[in-house]
């Protein structure tokens, strides 16, 4: 459950940080963090021109934190210091590698990708996301390399398929014939 909890968090800070990037206002037919944070203070008397900075910052603030929690969590787990320092790692590298991939996704609102790069950035996007979630879980099983690296290559390839459906619905579709 604590291991849950750590992947839980990580996830909810890459998407908190992704709608602000993506320009998401609704997140899972909800208001996105940082739309709900602007809200929250045009509620309490603030101003329409300072609200989008407010829950701007309130998000990268909040899926930070959220990152951090996570490692902390599993850094907390009630494991042998060596199991809990490896998982921390691949937590850690998960949420380097996909903030790298958010800057090269950003570079690319400037120039169309090739379908190289753009499958490269996926494969550090959605895919590396689930890649960090599977991996944890199969690590604190104890699974043999061949069978981590067999559930990486599902995960990467999941999270690719995941990334095309996402950049379609972007470019595409309507959000309210879609769920994400």
């Amino acid at each position: 459950a604590r291991l849950g909890t750590a992947v839980e968090l990580y996830a909810y800070g890459i998407l908190v940080h992704d709608d602000i990037l993506d320009r998401d206002e609704v997140r899972f037919g909800r208001p996105a963090f940082h739309s709900a944070f602007a809200t929250r203070l045009l509620e309490s008397g603030g101003t329409l021109a300072e609200a989008p900075h407010f829950g701007q910052s309130m998000a990268l603030l909040g899926g930070a934190l959220m990152q951090t929690l996570a490692v902390e969590a599993v850094l907390e787990l009630p494991l042998p210091a060596g199991q809990a320092v490896r998982l921390a790692r691949l937590l850690s590298a998960g949420c380097r590698r996909i903030t790298e991939s958010q800057v090269v996704d950003l570079a690319f609102e400037h120039r169309f990708p090739t379908s190289e790069e753009w499958y490269a950035m996926a494969a550090q996007r959605a895919a590396e996301h689930l890649a960090t979630a599977i991996g944890l879980g199969a690590l604190l099983a104890s699974a043999p390399e061949s069978q981590r690296r067999a559930l990486e290559i599902f995960a990467r390839a999941l999270g690719c398929a995941y990334d095309i459906r996402d950049d379609l619905r972007d470019a595409f579709g309507d959000e309210s014939r879609m769920r994400s």
